[in-house]
């Protein structure tokens, strides 16, 4: 197929109409008529062979074909966006629209505190937050990117993970006082205690109770009378008394460590559960999503979670030491009904590292990963930049890493020297 100018025109019109879902709002976000979009796509239907949209009285909806198109389309003509303001000189790249889907944990824990930071360092830029407990279709609902907690579904979106949080098991000291405290997780599926189930939004239904713990998982069928599909309803619950829950550590830290909720099985807390930042495409991804990204990064705290600094562009993984968050956000929680009016994090220093490991080639080793310890063994030193499993890691003489073969999967990876132990 010859390019022509009529075609780009085409498609742009194309994209204004599945963004708004409308004709006649596309036509009024474009400066033209409802008929003469309604020719423009007509036209490049017919250029490509293919039927876009299905259109009746009460909505105009992409087809499977036009699904597809819209996905391949949409990053590039923000790529074309991009490299016009960049060759016009345009200091003021990062502008527009951002349209985020986000999770409401971590909406509201995190970003809600930090956004007139966001905002203040991008004048030019409209942010658009939708918070639900759902990623849906990511590029038909005209999202830039999502940050969602859980395992990412197979998709044609990029995916990175931030960070991933311990799930805890607790209790409020006055229900360990009504029932008695639990001395082993499988106590938990008998008619004394009672449980507060956490709905999935994958699938509609509660999730199960697992309890990890060096490698070990340990399944428990639990029951309750009360299910909830919000983490803030969630916790407050329980530290209400209405029972046991398994809530994310991560901006839990100062109502556990103040007595308010009690974590039950310190021993059986190996279950992470992960936080990943999803967008269209790793090609030319637009500069107002690079920066959204980057402003997520730099705010993550991750004590007590485990941290994955990953590059938007080339994905390389960086570690960074942890986070305290030092807020009152117990005492908010407690006194206010607020549990996310979140001030400030304090970071520890970067000096905090742990003593530096040597290992060389066929040492066999053992790190931690979600699912609990796995073995491997060492291939080599690595002390440049390396690649394995998609990822790219930047190592140097001073700061080596290794890259490590797993006995289970098969697969290489590159570990720094303090994840890893002597198997």
């Amino acid at each position: 197929m010859n390019f022509d100018a009529r075609l780009l025109s085409g498609i742009g019109t194309f994209v204004a109409v599945a963004e708004t879902g409308s004709f006649v709002r596309a036509a009024e976000t474009l400066g033209l008529t409802a008929s003469g979009v309604s020719r423009a796509v007509a036209r490049l239907e017919g250029r490509l062979g293919i039927r876009l949209f299905d259109r009746n009285a009460r909505a105009t909806t992409l087809t499977e074909a036009g699904h597809r198109f819209f996905a391949d389309v949409s990053p590039l003509l923000a790529g074309i966006s991009e490299a016009c303001s960049n060759a016009a000189g345009n200091a003021a790249a990062i502008q527009g629209r951002l349209r985020l889907n986000c999770d409401p944990w971590f909406a509201s824990l995190l970003l809600a505190p930090r956004l007139q930071t966001f905002l203040d360092a991008h004048p030019a830029l409209t942010l658009d937050l939708v918070v639900r407990d759902t990623l849906g279709d990511l590029v038909s609902e005209g999202f830039d990117a999502a940050i969602r907690f859980g395992e990412p579904e197979p998709s044609s979106l990029v995916t990175r993970k931030l960070l991933e949080t311990r799930i805890l098991t607790c209790a409020s000291p006055g229900y360990l006082e009504r029932h008695g405290r639990p001395l082993h997780p499988r106590e938990l599926g008998t008619p004394k205690h009672t449980c507060l189930l956490f709905r999935d939004p994958s699938t509609g239904r509660p999730f199960d109770w697992e309890f990890h713990r060096s490698g070990e998982v340990l399944s428990v069928k639990v029951d309750g009378r009360l299910i909830l599909n919000d983490g803030a309803t969630a916790v407050s619950a329980c530290i209400a008394g209405l029972g046991i829950a398994q809530p994310m550590e991560f901006g839990l830290r100062d109502v556990v460590r103040d007595g308010h909720l009690v974590e039950l099985f310190p021993d059986w807390n190996g279950e992470y559960f992960p936080l990943h930042v999803y967008y269209p495409t790793r090609h030319l991804c637009p500069a107002k999503v690079r920066a959204f990204i980057d402003f997520v990064l730099a705010e993550i705290p991750s004590n007590p979670t485990r941290h994955v600094r990953e590059s938007p562009d080339v994905g390389s993984a960086v570690d960074r030491s942890q986070f305290d968050p030092s807020s009152s956000l117990q005492a908010h929680w407690l006194q206010n009904g607020n549990p996310f009016n979140v001030t400030s994090f304090s970071s520890h220093s970067e000096d905090r590292m742990s003593e530096k490991k040597s290992f060389k080639a066929g040492d066999e080793v053992k790190w931690d990963t979600p699912q609990g310890e796995t073995h491997g063994k060492v291939v080599k030193k690595e002390t440049g930049t390396a690649k394995a499993g998609g990822h790219t890691a930047k190592a140097s003489k001073e700061d080596p890493q290794y890259r490590v073969k797993s006995d289970k999967s098969g697969k290489e990876a590159i570990h720094k020297p303090e994840e890893l132990k002597k198997a």
